[in-house]
C-alpha cells in the first residue's frame, strides 16, 4: 500500500476535500483548458488532469515525481483518456522542454516553501508560449503576532526541571543548559496549528512573481513591521501565504479561513510584551533549503 507522504492515500483526500483549494483548480481550467496545451506540475492521482480533459484539453501532460504516479496512469487509462493524457513520472526541471499554453501546479504548503513552489514553477514557466499561463503566477507572505504560549511555557518548565535534577543529583545543569538554551535562550519552535488568531495586524513580508522569482535566490531574511491590536503578550508568529492563479482566483491559508493547510507558526522560549498600535519588528528567515 503507498503511504508515504504525500503518496498517502489520507494526504490525497485532505487535498482533495479543500472545497476552496481544489474548486479554485477547476475554475482555472473552466476558463483556459479548452483547446489547450495543459502542463500540471504535481499531478498527485492525475484528478485535475482529467478534468482538464474532459473540459476540450487538446493535450495534457501530467507530472509527478512520486510513486503515486502508478495510480494517475491507471485511473487516465480506465477513463480512456490517455491519448489525450500523458502521465510522466519525473522532476520537471529533468524533461526536455515541450510547449504549453497553460501550466499549472498545486504545490502549496503551510510552510510555503515547503515544495520547492518557486524554483518548481520557474523551470514550468519555460515551458509556456508567449502568451501562456502559469498558475500560480504570484505567492505572497504575511506574517502577524499570536499568543501561542506553549513553547515557552514548555522551556520555563524543562529549565525548572533541569535545575531540580540537577541539584537533587549533583548534576551541573551547564551542559544540559548549552545544549537546550544556546547562546541562553530557547530557539524558535516551529510547528503547526490548525487553527491561528493574529494579534496584530497583517504584515507583507514577500511579494513573488513566480515567472521572475526562480532566477534569483531568496532574501536569507525579511525585515516587516507587525502592529499589535491589544495589550499582553505574543508568543510567536505566523505565517501565511496567498497564491494567485488568475483574476479572482486564490488559494491561501490566511487564517479564519477553512482549509487543510493548517498554519506555520514560530514560538518563541520568551513571550514578547506587546502595546496596541506600536510596532513590532519581526525577521522572517529563509534557509538554505527555502524553508521559512
Amino acid at each position: 500500500m503507498i503511504n508515504d507522504g504525500f503518496e498517502n492515500p489520507w494526504e490525497q483526500i485532505r487535498l482533495l476535500s479543500d472545497e476552496r483549494r481544489t474548486m479554485a483548480f477547476v475554475e482555472l481550467l473552466r476558463r483556459h483548458a479548452r483547446g489547450k496545451r495543459v502542463l500540471e506540475v504535481g499531478c498527485g492521482t492525475g484528478l485535475l488532469s482529467c478534468v482538464a480533459a474532459q473540459l476540450g484539453a487538446k493535450q495534457v501532460i501530467a507530472v509527478e515525481a512520486m510513486d503515486i504516479v502508478d495510480v494517475a496512469q491507471e485511473i487516465v487509462r480506465d477513463h480512456g483518456l490517455d491519448e489525450v493524457v500523458t502521465v510522466i513520472q519525473a522532476d520537471v526541471a529533468d524533461l526536455p522542454r515541450g510547449q504549453v499554453d497553460l501550466v499549472f501546479g498545486e504545490l502549496f504548503n503551510a510552510n510555503p516553501f515547503f515544495e520547492q513552489i518557486v524554483e518548481t514553477m520557474g523551470e514550468a514557466s519555460l515551458w509556456l508560449t508567449p502568451e501562456g499561463i502559469l498558475a500560480p503566477w504570484n505567492l505572497r507572505l504575511w506574517v502577524a503576532l499570536v499568543e501561542n504560549p506553549g513553547p515557552s511555557a514548555e522551556a520555563q518548565k524543562a529549565n525548572a526541571i533541569v535545575e531540580r535534577l540537577c541539584g537533587e543529583f549533583d548534576l551541573m545543569p551547564g551542559p544540559f543548559n548549552e545544549f537546550l538554551f544556546p547562546e541562553g535562550v530557547m530557539p524558535p519552535d516551529e510547528h503547526l496549528e490548525p487553527l491561528v488568531k493574529p494579534i496584530s495586524k497583517p504584515a507583507l513580508a514577500l511579494d513573488l512573481d513566480l515567472r521572475e522569482a526562480w532566477k534569483e535566490e531568496l532574501p536569507g531574511g525579511v525585515y516587516v513591521s507587525t502592529t499589535p491590536l491589544i495589550d499582553g503578550f505574543a508568543g510567536g508568529a505566523t505565517v501565511w501565504f496567498e497564491a494567485e492563479l488568475d483574476d479572482g482566483l486564490v488559494v491561501s491559508n490566511e487564517p479564519g479561513r477553512p482549509g487543510h493547510f493548517g498554519h506555520l507558526v514560530s514560538g518563541w522560549a520568551e513571550p514578547l510584551e506587546i502595546r496596541a498600535g506600536e510596532d513590532q519588528r519581526l525577521r522572517l528567515g529563509i534557509d538554505e533549503h527555502d524553508d521559512v
